[in-house]
């Protein structure tokens, strides 16, 4: 894939970055240049254009992942609508990409136009492998670009390094697979094995069906003998029912014709016992008539009592409230007692307020001379205990410095006592050259230690001066204590003259209510004797109403009793023919009645169980008739199932396509030294790894990405290497899988891409890292290589410099 050019209409990285609406770039113009660089300050829209040049609606360093339908360009437009027209090759042809986003209020809409151009330029709809036409439909168009290009995971992970993007050494181990399948052009094999995995996946569940089927017609054979015996005993149970039905039937019919005989005695008595029945419920009318009396007359004296007990409760109320009266005015009184002691205290404490809070000012004063003087004094000691620390900081110099010159005059001595002085030897001895420096240092270490001398002599004159000034001052703090003593007392007794010169209003109104007071408690009295005596009265009305209701005769209880007496004499008249044989014939008629309901309940099952029988005998018959084939059907499906689960297994990722990846393993790595070797020496190389072996000494497909350093002489993973050499080592692998893709004829991409991938890079790694671009630029035969570099030096190795300003 090689851009040809590009036109960007309403994107927001265009926008902030240039001032722009549309901006168009022309790559026509650099056919000769293979490594371009896009170059400019960060934020002018770089990477915008870049991510831009291939035909994928996705910006790579913007996604968390690479699929079309995780990624929404919405985001990162500007205005109601934008544009991405793009012009690019690919194998030969040329081809024409237009997307289209639109933003209408809440509603979002999004076109996609691929075209393919002939030889004289005429653009037509492109056509996928189905048939379909890329007519503006986005689905239609993602498919159309994943046949001509493949996945964007295979694009971006090899053709197109953006920021941000996975590192190999950041793929699971089975999206590493997945990704080298589709690179390696292996998809036509894992959608094979996928296709048997989806027959094994059929059959398997056509198996788990016929096992319940055929596990039941194994079953229904074994059960076969147990199902004729029960036919049989169903039988024979049956015949027995129907015979035990018809004798009880005949034997009601004997004893119902026995009882029809009696008739006419079973008349009279039931007659009689009518008689009885409604003579006894007369009893119990006449006896509820006589409950009934009494209850009502329980209910007048407990309703009188109920009043009773209500009136009682309400007067104690009252009473009660009597009482809280009484008590108010009685501590009114109290209250009106205690302010009238203090009468006099009450009158005069305006006057002592003024007094005292004269006295408080001027205590107030005292207090805030005094702790100014405090503050002085604190400052005087501050200043004085940083002035000693200087004194002795500058002690510890002059004595460290002392120190200094000493040893630089002893070295110095040497100067007359090594032999060598102004002979030949003189340049190469070191001892000498030593006490030469140290004589030269000896006067500048000399001036120095005066000057520390007499810094340190100011310091302790200002020490004891001001020290020796403020030994005969005198400690301000009692002073201020004693200050603010007074000034608490005085606000204290000013606060109880100001509580006492609250009371005057109330002093005021106590000496006018001793009136009112007396005449209140005059009423409560009165009051208090009224409700008393009104309680009374409602009392003794009452006790004259009960007593009347139960001295009140009772005529209709005494009627209630003597009818009562009258049908007791009337039942005990009454005489009831006896009809023994009656009482039997009926007792044996209902007991033979039941008889007949059993002997039909037994028919009745015996005939549901000899049915069930039967139905279970047909029902095990039919099943082991029908199991022969189907345990044919099972054979045939368990051979097919394993015929296509070795085909499932081999075509696998971990069958045949493991196979074909180590097989191109040794090839990737080879290239991958290649292009390390060619840019960076021989101090790294890589290999990769495609089995390990467990614990168990068995053998398992991995994959891994082995980097040896031949300095250190050791080898380690791919991510165990630091930030840096991830980002070319990296590079040169990925870069590595897209020259072996083209090698085998998977996917060869026309055009690189890189932004700003040597961020992380020293300076000489910048350089080999431009030196790998071109390098797998001339083993890949690729046309372009688009960088973005921040590295202004690394631009004179690019053969054409975009500016964005």
């Amino acid at each position: 894939m090689n851009p040809q050019k590009l036109i960007l209409r309403g994107f927001r990285g265009i926008k902030d970055g240039m001032g722009k609406d549309e901006f168009t770039l022309d790559l026509t113009q650099y056919h000769d240049a293979v490594l371009i660089a896009f170059a400019g300050v960060n934020g002018k829209g770089k990477t915008t254009v870049l991510e831009n040049l291939q035909p994928f609606p996705i910006l790579p360093s913007r996604a968390t992942g690479y699929s079309l339908a995780a990624f929404s360009m919405y985001d990162h437009i500007a205005g109601p609508e934008a544009v991405k027209d793009l012009l690019w090759l690919h194998e030969g042809k040329t081809y024409h990409s237009v997307n289209i986003w639109r933003v209408t209020g809440k509603k979002k809409s999004a076109e996609a136009y691929l075209f393919e151009r002939d030889a004289q330029g005429v653009p037509t709809p492109y056509r996928t492998r189905d048939g379909v036409i890329a007519d503006g439909k986005v689905d239609t168009f993602n498919q159309a670009l994943c046949e001509i290009l493949g996945t964007p995971d295979v694009y971006f992970a090899s053709a197109f390094a953006a920021q941000n993007r996975r590192k190999l050494c950041d793929y699971k181990e089975a999206e590493l697979k997945d990704l080298l399948t589709e690179f390696l052009n292996f998809g036509d094999i894992a959608e094979t094995g996928e296709r048997a995995a989806k027959v094994v996946s059929g059959l398997s569940t056509a198996l788990k069906a016929m096992a319940p089927l055929l596990r039941v017609s194994e079953e229904a054979r074994e059960g076969q003998p147990l199902a004729l015996r029960t036919v049989e005993e169903s039988r024979m149970a049956l015949a027995q029912a129907t015979e035990a039905r018809e004798r009880a039937q005949k034997t009601l019919a004997d004893v119902k014709q026995s009882l029809a005989t009696l008739q006419p005695d079973i008349a009279k008595r039931d007659l009689a016992i009518a008689t009885k029945q409604a003579l006894e419920a007369q009893r119990a009318q006449q006896e509820h008539t006589i409950t009934q009396r009494a209850q009502l007359l329980a209910e007048v004296v407990q309703s009188i009592q109920a009043e009773a007990t209500r009136d009682k409760t309400e007067q104690q109320a009252r009473l009660s409230g009597l009482e809280k009266r009484l008590q108010a005015v009685q501590k009114a009184t109290v209250e009106r007692q205690a302010l009238l002691a203090q009468r006099e205290a009450i009158e005069t404490a305006a006057v002592r307020a003024v007094e005292i809070e004269t006295a408080l000012a001027k205590a107030q004063q005292d207090s805030a001379l005094a702790r100014e003087r405090v503050v002085a004094r604190t400052e005087q000691d501050g200043a004085i205990k940083v002035l000693q620390e200087k004194l002795n900081n500058a002690r510890t110099k002059f004595q460290t410095a002392s120190a200094a010159l000493e040893r630089i005059r002893v070295q110095s001595k040497l100067c007359d006592e090594v032999p060598c002085i102004g002979s030949e030897l003189q340049p190469r001895c070191k001892l000498l050259t030593d006490a030469l420096a140290a004589r030269a240092q000896a006067n500048e270490q000399q001036a120095s230690l005066d000057v520390m001398r007499n810094e340190g002599k100011a310091l302790a004159s200002s020490f004891s001066e001001k020290t020796e000034a403020l030994a005969g001052a005198p400690d301000p703090k009692p002073a201020l204590l004693a200050a603010e003593k007074v000034e608490a007392e005085l606000r204290a007794a000013l606060l109880a003259v100001q509580k006492m010169e609250a009371l005057a209003p109330a002093l005021a109104q106590a000496l006018g209510s001793q009136q009112s007071a007396d005449a209140e408690l005059v009423t409560i009295e009165r009051e208090r004797a009224e409700l008393d005596k009104a309680y009374s009265e409602r009392q003794a009305e009452r006790d004259a109403r009960l007593l009347a209701r139960r001295e009140t005769p009772d005529e209709l209880r005494d009627q209630a009793l003597a009818a009562k007496a009258k049908i007791e004499a009337d039942l005990n008249a009454l005489v009831i023919p006896p009809v023994i044989e009656v009482a039997v014939l009926q007792a044996r008629v209902a007991e033979q009645q039941a008889a007949v309901k059993r002997a039909e309940d037994a028919y009745a099952a015996a005939q549901s169980a000899s049915a069930k029988a039967e139905a279970k005998l047909a029902a095990i018959d039919s099943s082991v008739a029908q199991a022969a084939p189907l345990r044919e059907k099972v054979e045939l499906l368990n051979v097919e199932l394993s015929k296509w689960t070795l085909l499932a297994k081999a075509l696998g990722r971990n069958g045949l396509i493991a196979m074909l990846i180590d097989e191109a393993g040794p090839t990737l790595a080879s290239l991958a030294n290649d292009i390390l070797l060619a840019c960076y020496g021989r101090r790294y190389s890589v290999s990769i790894v495609t089995q390990k072996t467990r614990a168990n000494g068995e053998p398992v497909e991995t994959f891994d990405i082995l980097v040896h350093d031949a300095e250190a002489e050791e080898a380690k993973s791919l991510f165990m290497m630091s930030g840096g050499q991830r980002v070319w080592i990296n590079d040169a692998i990925t870069r590595a899988i897209a020259l072996y893709c083209a090698m085998v004829g998977s996917h060869q991409y026309g055009a690189l891409f890189g932004d700003e991938a040597d961020g992380p890079l020293d300076a000489e790694a910048k350089e080999a890292y431009f030196r790998m671009q071109r390098k797998v630029a001339e083993m890949g035969k690729y046309e372009k290589v688009f960088l973005i570099t921040q590295t202004p030096e690394l631009l004179e190795q690019v053969d054409a410099v975009i500016t964005f300003e």
